[in-house]
């Protein structure tokens, strides 16, 4: 007995810094959210449980990865969430444009899936020049492993008419464990995807997850070659990941609120750790916007978060968090950013936010989760 007390206090204390941070970041000591640039928002009940959302640089159009809230709370593999009996059978891509002038008349359109049947959507990319569409798919669990998800990533194309994807290509490969986001090259030609329990799909690393145990991974896939490798590992929960020009990419870290800043070397994937940003906030999807500046998705109370999918009827804060670049030269030196927190709300406009993405020509910024119940648009 006495042996087991001085192991668990050595264990405890050597947990300790880590445990502060992670109390700080998940907000437990955090007050109430005071609204911020939450006083001009709209907000949009047909786009509902969109996990990830991406605008068009030319178009301003939004792309929607959408599912039901009733099927996310049964079906969400990246928080362990894995009924299958639950899952949705009409997940689909939506695009959606705004009308400034009057909301009323913003239009949605869903594109047709052409060649695969009933995907289970979560992270997604586009490389808009090619229309290249490179998504996850949370696929039911097999015979071999009935307690996991089966998942993949499914490579397809968008119709000239705009109307339909056409799927091409699954990657199903040992390096895709735990996928949860994508970030497409610059060239289209391969892509990068986060494995947030790295290739633990059940056991103790889903229960702890992984907050404190860095078993995060990031992998790349060539669509030349349609082969798949890790090419960094020893993250503490990857989430959402970003291309910023073809230097570097932004992986946000669900964990101890730090942001992962990675040099891309050569042509094939290769990533190395520039520096990382301890943003003081549980995070989830990352994207860039025209001006360079990183849009982060964070959690001002994450310590309540999964009771969004417990719990379908409860609202939970939302916030926005904007990196912006304090130097103008990238170019083998470390990168820092100073951080601002843009938009802030209690939850009854932005309930739960996982994605967070701002047009800056029209100062206006989107706000969707995994189980909100609308797309929020605000003008800041």
């Amino acid at each position: 007995m006495g042996m087991f007390l001085v192991s668990f206090v050595a264990v405890l204390v050597a947990c300790s810094p880590h445990l502060l941070t992670f109390f700080q970041a998940s907000g437990i000591s955090r007050l109430y959210p005071k609204p911020i640039g939450n006083n001009q928002c709209h907000t949009f009940p047909q786009l509902a449980a969109c996990e990830k959302i991406l605008l068009h640089p030319l178009s301003a159009e939004l792309y929607l990865a959408c599912s039901t809230r009733f099927s996310r709370a049964s079906w969400t593999p990246t928080i362990g969430k894995l009924d299958p009996a639950g899952m949705s059978k009409s997940d689909y891509v939506a695009r959606f444009r705004f009308d400034r002038k009057n909301p009323l008349h913003s239009t949605i359109s869903h594109l047709d899936f052409h060649g695969i049947s009933a995907p289970s959507l979560h992270g997604m990319d586009i490389h808009f020049p090619s229309s290249t569409v490179i998504l996850i798919n949370h696929r039911a669990p097999t015979p071999e492993e009935p307690k996991v998800a089966n998942s993949v990533i499914e490579w397809l194309f968008i119709s000239n008419d705009g109307t339909a994807l056409t799927h091409h290509f699954t990657f199903d490969h040992s390096a895709i464990g735990t996928p949860n986001d994508i970030a497409i090259t610059h060239d289209g030609m391969g892509f990068w995807f986060t494995n947030d329990h790295g290739m633990h799909k059940s056991g103790w690393a889903t229960l702890v997850p992984s907050h404190f145990a860095a078993i995060g991974s990031l992998g790349y896939c060539s669509l030349k070659t349609k082969t798949c490798r890790i090419v960094y590992e020893g993250l503490s929960y990857p989430n959402g990941v970003a291309r910023r020009d073809n230097q570097l990419v932004v992986a946000s870290s669900g964990s101890l609120g730090i942001t992962y800043i990675l040099d891309i070397h050569g042509q094939e994937g290769a990533v190395g750790l520039n520096s990382t940003i301890n943003t003081g906030h549980l995070q989830d999807n990352a994207s860039i916007d025209s001006d360079g500046n990183i849009w982060l998705a964070v959690f001002p109370h994450a310590y309540k978060i999964t009771k969004a999918w417990d719990d379908l009827n409860s609202t939970h804060p939302s916030a926005a968090l904007r990196l912006k670049p304090e130097s103008g030269t990238f170019v083998a030196q470390k990168i820092f950013y100073q951080h601002s927190q843009a938009f802030q709300d209690d939850g009854k406009l932005a309930s739960g936010a996982t994605s967070v993405v701002f047009d800056p020509q029209k100062k206006l910024l989107f706000l969707s989760g995994v189980v909100s119940p609308a797309l929020t648009v605000c003008q800041l």
